[in-house]
């Protein structure tokens, strides 16, 4: 990814700690909580990729819309394999984040297309 500076935060800060990049305190949010509202979240970003310029860097620097969602649907892939590790192993070892993540690019969005967002009016945008 031209531009993207390689990030390398260690981001197991914020179950500690407030988030210093959204303010997030996920301390307060409960398990229930999250799944509520993944549904909400799943709508919110297929909107968002349906946008114009989803694909666009508005900012070399910073992932394109796209690139974020694609983010975070590699990291719920991840999340569910290390729940399912946890179910299986009463002390699982969960393997390396990069080494269990799909490489995200720019185009792979066939998963998206499987369900179109509340209020996304077909055919333009919703393709």
């Amino acid at each position: 990814m031209e531009g993207i500076v390689p990030d390398d935060k260690d981001w197991t800060v914020v179950l500690d700690e407030i988030c210093t990049e959204c303010a997030h305190d996920v301390r307060s949010t409960t398990p229930e909580e999250i799944v509520d509202e993944l549904p909400d979240k799943v709508d919110r970003y297929l909107l968002a990729l349906h946008r114009e310029h989803a694909r666009e860097r508005t900012d070399p620097s910073r992932w394109s819309v796209q690139e974020y969602v694609v983010h975070v649907a590699d990291m719920l892939r991840v999340m569910v394999l290390r729940f399912n590790l946890m179910l299986a192993e009463d002390e699982p070892t969960f393997p390396n984040w990069t080494r269990m993540r799909r490489p995200s690019r720019p185009g792979t969005t066939s998963w998206i297309r499987r369900r179109r967002p509340a209020g996304c009016v077909p055919p333009r945008r919703c393709s």
